[in-house]
């Protein structure tokens, strides 16, 4: 067998190598391609993430940002995607998070109803989230049981001012749930405070779920 500069060894690790550059080369260019469509459509992936408890694991309470919009993760339970919620009230007049947020009705269109489909607040939370430029998989606002649930053991994320739930009340059909964001609470067992009207205005904080390699 010939070894040599010429031989049969040599010219079939040119050829290895040569299949590897090729294959490198098409992995550049769907990379590129798929870039190019994301920037195109809007869909920039430009997460950061801090690791608030530093255990090095993603937690509730673990902070997302994109831009300048930070997000709390609300739960972890999926191995495969994260939900965030807002961490501030989102100022619907530029769709940025703010202290000073504006409030907005849940619905402001008669007849009002509490249902999240269809409502006022539903096409605010739209106009938010596409405004991230990002790939989201759900958008909407925090459940009661969710919010019950950061009450428990994670109450600090709820502060904020007083914000929407996207849960409706049970007995009437013109109210639906929010979180007293002054002192972190809602409605519990003990009657802290019950479900409001569709037309009061309160904060918006959206809540998104995303993919975890996406980020």
């Amino acid at each position: 067998m010939v070894v040599g500069e010429n031989g049969v060894l040599n010219r079939a690790k040119d050829a290895s190598q040569k299949t590897k550059a090729a294959e490198t080369d098409e992995k550049t260019v769907l990379e590129e391609m798929e870039n190019t469509i994301k920037e195109q459509t809007g869909q920039v992936e430009k997460w950061s993430y801090t690791d608030i408890d530093e255990d090095g694991t993603i937690n509730v309470g673990d902070v997302y940002k994109v831009d300048t919009e930070s997000f709390y993760v609300i739960s972890t339970d999926n191995t495969t995607t994260v939900t965030l919620l807002a961490a501030k009230c989102v100022d619907t007049i530029n769709n940025k998070q703010s202290d000073t947020a504006s409030s907005v009705a849940f619905d402001s269109t008669e007849p009002y109803s509490n249902v999240y489909e269809g409502s006022t607040i539903e096409q605010l939370v739209n106009d938010y989230v596409d405004s991230l430029g990002t790939s989201v998989i759900e958008k909407r606002l925090m459940s009661k049981d969710e919010a019950e649930a950061l009450e428990e053991k994670h109450g600090g994320i709820l502060y904020a001012k007083n914000f929407w739930l996207g849960s409706p009340d049970e007995s009437y059909n013109e109210y639906a749930y929010f979180v007293n964001g002054d002192e972190g609470w809602i409605k519990s067992d003990d009657g802290h405070n019950g479900p409001v009207y569709m037309n009061d205005l309160l904060g918006l904080r959206p809540v998104i779920v995303i993919s975890k390699p996406n980020i």
